[in-house]
């Protein structure tokens, strides 16, 4: 996304009472979880997602596809956001973990572009002290930003880790 598609995006934000008002870190915060929730919305109700088995990963490809019985029904193109630790109440951008393919997250240079010319620091510093509602938080800016479809939440095998994903487009198979 171009520094003027995100300054477009942030138009979105400003109230428009208010004339060439700046919108605020909570503004954004606001419209990226009313905008996600409502995709979420249509990722369950419309596109069934929870009435799949199993999603597999295509890290080259950058898809996630959702299946039942080894047949996919919805597939789409993700962007890897970043990682939640539950053991040391960290997140880390997807920028900046080493353990997934760099070209998943390639597109977080608007979202991490935007937090630096802004001040919102927690979309600019790599890693950071928070909880889950920050991670859902992040999730949710980079949704709103990159306008995305869904977003998916990978819980690490031991279930200490959440890895977090936005689709940028859904594609029904069926």
């Amino acid at each position: 996304m171009s520094s003027r598609a995100w300054l477009g995006a942030l138009g979105l934000l400003v109230h428009p009472i208010v004339p060439g008002a700046e919108p605020t870190w909570e503004h954004l915060l606001e419209r990226s979880r009313a905008e996600l929730r409502e995709a979420q919305r249509v990722f369950i109700e419309e596109h069934k997602a929870e009435s799949f088995e199993r999603y597999d990963l295509d890290f080259e490809r950058g898809e996630i596809a959702l299946s039942s019985n080894g047949v996919p029904g919805l597939v789409g193109s993700v962007v890897y956001v970043g990682v939640y630790s539950k053991a040391t109440s960290r997140w880390l951008w997807g920028w900046a973990d080493g353990d997934v393919p760099s070209h998943l997250s390639q597109r977080l240079e608007a979202v991490r572009d935007l937090g630096a010319a802004r001040g919102f620091k927690s979309l600019s510093r790599k890693s950071w002290r928070g909880d889950t509602l920050d991670a859902q938080d992040m999730t949710a800016v980079t949704f709103f930003l990159l306008q995305g479809k869904a977003m998916y939440r990978q819980p690490s095998v031991d279930g200490q880790r959440y890895r977090y994903w936005v689709f940028t487009d859904l594609r029904p198979t069926r």
